[in-house]
């Protein structure tokens, strides 16, 4: 699969792509937005353990399908399950929070089969935090598969989004964009006020409570 040969070549250098301030603008927004988040956390796509590495957790459980990728995660100290994600059969009602960050949610070609499973997955008033690529992204300059052909990835649309969710009693939708050179505190503003923007962001973020 190319996805998985693609981001098991990278996945040493994978993290020192996302050096800009833009990057760390954007890291630092979802992790305080993570740091809220209370009990048994499962993290979906979780690549080298960036999230855990940087947010602390009651207690965590990361799934990805690139080994080379969850490698790294372990040797940094985090659980994870080495596993595709339509494979994962996990207790129902087993965690507070279920999450995946940067875009991993938008390599999946049957999401809603996913989201099925995530509702399975959360406990009552369990909380999702999900971020997927708006349709900017694809013009990202450190976009790994930038070039490559279409259908191996979904870029989606607000209202795209909120369909796919549709089958969960969401919050709402946030977004996330890139912005202009500016130190990271302006940017991260820029960025918290982009949402109110014409709709031409590089990410999509849902998040909800399961009622």
């Amino acid at each position: 699969m190319l996805v998985r040969r693609m981001y098991a070549e990278k996945a040493k250098s994978y993290d020192a792509q996302y050096y800009r301030s833009v990057d760390e603008a954007e890291n630092n927004i979802v992790f305080s937005a993570l740091r809220r988040i209370r009990g048994c956390v499962l993290d979906l796509g979780c690549g080298t353990g960036l999230i855990p590495s940087n947010v602390e957790f009651d207690d965590y459980l990361g799934v990805d399908f690139v080994p080379e990728m969850v490698d790294i995660a372990r040797s940094r100290g985090h659980i994870i399950l080495c596993e595709d994600i339509y494979d994962l059969d996990l207790e129902p009602a087993s965690f507070d929070a279920v999450i995946s960050t940067f875009g991993s949610f938008s390599y999946l070609q049957d999401p809603r089969e996913i989201v099925a499973k995530i509702r399975r997955f959360l406990r009552p008033g369990g909380s999702i935090y999900i971020m997927v690529y708006g349709y900017k992204y694809r013009t990202r300059c450190n976009y790994i598969l930038r070039g490559q052909r279409e259908g191996l990835r979904v870029f989606y649309t607000p209202a795209e989004l909120s369909s796919l969710f549709s089958q969960l009693p969401v919050s709402g939708l946030n977004s996330l964009g890139d912005g202009l050179r500016l130190p990271v505190s302006l940017l991260e503003l820029y960025l918290r006020l982009e949402r109110f923007l014409p709709l031409q962001f590089y990410w999509l973020i849902v998040e909800g409570i399961l009622r």
